[in-house]
């Protein structure tokens, strides 16, 4: 999972991680990502460990202003036959 490199590789708290993995699941859900090696889930990973810097503090805050960032009109179009 992209955003498991990125927290092993910071000084988050084991309870500020958790809450930070919850917004990266919670954001993909939302967006109907499945493909967790997409490059899309490596920048969405980027940014809830973005937002987690910036002092948001609980899981959905970080997930409505990272899916926010992504859900403005700027979805990608599903491929013809591909399941959510």
């Amino acid at each position: 999972m992209p955003i498991t490199r990125l927290l092993t590789e910071s000084n988050f708290t084991l309870a500020q991680q958790h809450v930070l993995e919850l917004a990266f699941k919670n954001v993909l859900r939302k967006l109907d990502l499945v493909d967790r090696d997409d490059a899309l889930c490596a920048l969405i990973a980027r940014k809830v460990v973005d937002a987690g810097r910036d002092g948001y503090g609980n899981a959905v805050a970080i997930t409505e202003t990272v899916e926010r960032q992504f859900s403005s009109g700027n979805a990608r179009p599903r491929p013809k036959g591909e399941r959510r």
